[in-house]
């Protein structure tokens, strides 16, 4: 035999030794079970149920355009806004480096 055949079943050899040696993997894990409760579908709502859900939910966005608006004010009078601002020039002013921002 050449040296060459003599590598090559060698090769074979030792890949198949070496795949029959390797231990078979584990088996995955059984996937849970997932446990649902059926839920009957809502009831239509009469028209005086919607009106009134309609109703809290406009009154709910009412009071969260109100908010804003008073953030929105409280911003504009503690924020510094711009070079025009009386506390522009505190608020350029850098205190650690000494320097405009």
């Amino acid at each position: 035999m050449k040296p060459r055949v003599k590598d090559e079943i060698k090769a074979k050899i030792l890949a198949g030794l070496y795949e029959d040696l390797m231990p078979d993997p584990p088996p995955p894990p059984p996937k849970p079970k997932i446990e649902a409760e059926v839920l009957l579908f809502p009831p239509k709502l009469s028209e005086q149920e919607l009106y009134r859900r309609q109703a809290l939910i406009d009154q709910a966005w009412e009071r969260t355009l109100d908010a804003k608006r008073g953030l929105e004010a409280e911003a504009a009078r503690s924020c510094h806004r711009g070079p025009k601002d009386p506390d522009w020039e505190i608020a350029a002013f850098d205190p650690i480096w000494g320097k405009r921002r």
